[in-house]
């Protein structure tokens, strides 16, 4: 195997594990804000006690679908600007 193949080799697996890492660490953020803003606004509540907004209760819209919003176009974001790919 030559030098340059080696070389390559290596930074392949860098740029794949700091990819790993925003993945892993932006994932885990997402999966902990959600299950807090959830249990806030929507645990132990009687029913008459949670708002509904648009037909949703408040802690699903704050919770679930305005963090899966962000997480979306986070995710767009990071993949069309910042993330390298192996040509540079």
């Amino acid at each position: 195997m030559s030098n340059k193949s080696a070389s390559s080799g290596s930074g392949h697996y860098a740029l794949c594990l700091k990819e790993f890492k925003t993945a892993a660490f932006s994932t885990m953020a997402y999966i902990l804000a959600c299950c807090f803003i959830c249990y806030i606004l929507g645990y132990g509540k009687d029913a008459s006690e949670v708002k509904i907004i648009a037909g949703i209760p408040e802690w699903a819209l704050y919770g679930v679908i305005i963090p899966w919003i962000v997480m979306v176009i986070f995710t767009a974001v990071y993949g069309f600007f910042i993330m390298k790919g192996d040509d540079e």
